[in-house]
């Protein structure tokens, strides 16, 4: 599977200032400083702790 590179979204969805007005200067960051990036931590997240998950004792 390909991973889609955030650096190829127009335009980014900021999350603050510094990804918004300041994103020249913190372009290198981008992967990191927008809401896509912050969904696929955080989905990301969710399914590493559901692979934790013990299995079920009984259905």
């Amino acid at each position: 599977m390909v991973a889609m590179k955030l650096t190829d979204i127009t335009p980014a969805i900021p999350l603050s200032p510094l990804d918004g007005r300041y994103r020249r200067p913190t372009e290198p960051l981008v992967e990191y400083l927008s809401e896509p990036a912050l969904n696929r931590a955080r989905h990301r997240g969710g399914v590493e702790w559901m692979i934790l998950l013990p299995p079920p004792t009984h259905i």
